[in-house]
């Protein structure tokens, strides 16, 4: 993949007006980041472009860009910035849509599109919304610690709070069960309704950041909206 494809490949407006500013806002960069890079919108669009597409160049490409941040680019938030965008993206890429090629990215959307659907089976129309204080965040974050910690492990104070909230009630009740009868049984069945709703809004969130990243590239399908 070629560096320069890394604003080509976008076909919104602000892509065709300020390339080089529109790949800033998307990669998360700041108005201080900016500032820097206006001293030099040539180089720093090209090394964006390398930042970018980093996962998909070769070895002397991968040298090439990583010499001109660390030399080209003086000591600042920016060059800390860039070095952190190249390093995250090698460990978990997904969190980067604009760093997956189109293949990546509409297996992605694919994915995790089918995941929200399956996960929706068992679930509320709207999951992440049945606790004004409960957000995607910390469902995540519960189902994580179910995941790392195990079932019985995360029946922490945390989750217990959890356990009283409308989303695991209306899971429980989704299920056939009522939540005295989780209670009953030690908790042993909250962590897997907390994990279900965490599955479903987070991929539920993959899903849309996918689709966006979709339609800015132009590749967004009708089937798809």
């Amino acid at each position: 993949m070629a560096a320069n494809t890394a604003t080509s490949r976008y076909v919104t407006s602000d892509f065709k007006a300020t390339p080089v500013l529109a790949l800033a806002d998307l990669m998360g960069l700041s108005a201080e980041h900016k500032r820097q890079m206006n001293t030099d919108l040539e180089f720093y669009g090209s090394l964006l472009c390398g930042v970018a597409v980093h996962r998909h160049l070769d070895q002397r490409e991968h040298i090439d860009v990583n010499r001109r941040i660390n030399q080209q680019v003086p000591p600042s938030k920016l060059q800390s910035k860039l070095r952190e965008l190249v390093v995250m993206q090698r460990v978990q890429p997904y969190w980067f849509m604009w760093s997956l090629n189109d293949e990546e990215l509409r297996d992605f959307f694919d994915f995790n599109k089918t995941v929200a659907g399956v996960t929706g089976h068992i679930l509320p129309s709207s999951p992440e919304g049945i606790v004004g204080g409960l957000t995607a965040a910390g469902v995540a974050s519960a189902a994580y610690e179910v995941a790392t910690k195990g079932a019985r492990a995360a029946a922490s104070d945390r989750v217990r709070a959890l356990a009283g909230s409308g989303l695991v009630e209306a899971v429980a009740r989704r299920l056939g069960v009522s939540t005295r009868s989780v209670a009953l049984a030690g908790y042993a069945a909250i962590p897997i309704a907390i994990v279900i709703a965490g599955l479903n809004v987070m991929s539920k969130n993959s899903s849309d950041k996918a689709r966006r990243e979709l339609s800015a590239r132009g590749l967004l399908a009708y089937s798809d909206l």
